[in-house]
């Protein structure tokens, strides 16, 4: 299926990334479990809340950068591929 096919259906999604065994984001992710599961463990009970809702807000915040890094990513590719075709039609 063609990249465009990939995009109208709906088959392409740049935020599903698949975590390799042993890598480092495998090891980084479990880091930051062990500690979340750590410090949950030692907050008082009435922190709790308002904790989770802070890390709800901390996620709502970095989706919405993640957004916009894709979108200037998407720009600058486009950018650099009319600059490519437009010099090697000239």
């Amino acid at each position: 299926m063609r990249i465009l096919e990939q995009l109208w259906y709906g088959n392409l999604d740049p935020q599903v990334i698949p975590v390799k065994k042993g890598s480092e984001l495998e090891a980084i992710s479990k880091e930051s479990s062990a500690c979340l599961d750590d410090l949950m463990a030692k907050m008082p009970r009435e922190l709790h809340a308002l904790f989770e809702k802070e890390r709800e807000l901390y996620t709502a915040a970095n989706a919405l950068r993640e957004v916009e890094v894709f979108i200037q990513g998407f720009k600058f590719a486009m950018q650099i591929a009319t600059e490519v075709f437009l010099k090697e039609n000239s």
